[in-house]
């Protein structure tokens, strides 16, 4: 299943970056990056399997990161992200895409004063 994982991630990567207004990454932006961008990365995933086929459940968080003195820029950009990725049509071969839904929100700023607002998504792909 490592493979179905990367090709996951991919999926998501060129559904996010074909149609967002920033630079999206996979697991961080490179130093020295240029805020706002958005970032996405594996929290957790499980192997699913039926008597007749197998699947993936996974979440994923997607959030936005701004370096401004307060979250409305790094909200607007998650709000963007949102609407692309909640329910967004993720293209897998050999899969199905079952969810792709959002379960919560996060809202902080770090040390160095970046905020980070985003949301942690349920992904659910099955063999077709």
């Amino acid at each position: 299943m490592a493979n179905d994982y990367t090709a996951l991630g991919s999926a998501i990567y060129s559904l996010l970056s074909g149609a967002a207004t920033v630079s999206i990454y996979n697991q961080r932006a490179p130093q020295g990056g240029t805020p706002p961008y958005g970032i996405f990365n594996r929290q957790s995933a499980i192997d699913e399997r039926t008597f007749n086929t197998s699947g993936i459940s996974s979440d994923y968080v997607l959030k936005a990161v701004s370096n401004r003195v307060w979250p409305g820029e790094a909200t607007e950009v998650y709000q963007g992200l949102h609407s692309i990725m909640q329910d967004g049509a993720l293209s897998v071969s050999g899969f199905v895409l079952l969810r792709n839904q959002r379960g919560s929100t996060f809202e902080y700023q770090d040390a160095d004063g970046f905020w980070h607002v985003g949301g942690l998504y349920r992904i659910e792909i099955e063999e077709s």
